[in-house]
């Protein structure tokens, strides 16, 4: 007897080149979803790298002067102009 295979109920998200700049995130999805390791560096960055890209995300890097970096998911609705 076979096993049958499942399909996935959505399709993966397509992953597009990084395109979108990052300057800042908004204040209520800082505060919602940052430790406070993470909002710390998030405070004293020097730079948000974009990683990579879908439709409705960007995978930012977030590096700071002295304290280190980390990697994120960020909706693009809640990057700041």
């Amino acid at each position: 007897m076979r096993k049958k295979i499942r399909q996935p109920k959505q399709a993966a998200p397509t992953r597009v080149t990084a395109e979108t700049k990052v300057r800042k995130i908004k204040d209520w999805f800082v505060g919602k979803n940052f430790d406070l390791q993470d909002l710390s560096i998030y405070n004293d960055r020097k730079e948000i790298n974009t990683i990579e890209e879908t439709a409705k995300a960007v995978r930012v890097q977030i590096v700071s002067f002295a304290s280190g970096s980390f990697t994120t998911w960020v909706p693009k609705s809640c990057i700041a102009a």
